[in-house]
């Protein structure tokens, strides 16, 4: 399992290099700007390419990676990005979205928005709702 921080979405990061990244997320206001969701999602998920590409070629222990597992989840953003992940880099097999707009077109769909059956493969799936919760329809 690995966890990822964006980095122009934390207050201050230092890179490598010593210099300090600003967060550029702060400063946007997601309620006036239509775009910044998307944008958001889009970043996130070429965040997410990369890190695979350093963790199956460079990571000290890339051998324990098993590259036809590996899978994607997140909550509210999170989960928005797993979409645009999941349908741009092949190596994401499985991911899960909870409660997360859909801000990236789904394959087979006429615009963005909520899909609860969508599947890139050929592996059993199923929408789950657990008792007692409420969350948005599909």
């Amino acid at each position: 399992m690995a966890g990822i921080d964006h980095t122009y979405e934390s207050h201050a990061t230092t890179l490598s290099d010593g210099r300090v990244a600003e967060c550029l997320a702060c400063d946007s206001d997601s309620d006036t700007d239509p775009g910044f969701g998307a944008g958001l999602v889009q970043g996130r998920a070429a965040d997410v390419s990369f890190v695979l590409d350093q963790l199956t070629a460079k990571w000290q222990h890339f051998d324990l990676i098993d590259r036809k597992r590996i899978a994607m989840a997140g909550q509210s953003i999170g989960g928005a990005t797993t979409v645009p992940a999941v349908v741009k880099d092949p190596r994401i097999r499985a991911g899960i979205d909870m409660d997360g707009t859909t801000y990236a077109r789904i394959p087979g769909s006429a615009s963005p928005g909520r899909s609860c059956s969508w599947v890139r493969t050929s592996m059993s799936r199923a929408a789950v709702t657990i008792r007692g919760t409420v969350t948005g329809s599909c």
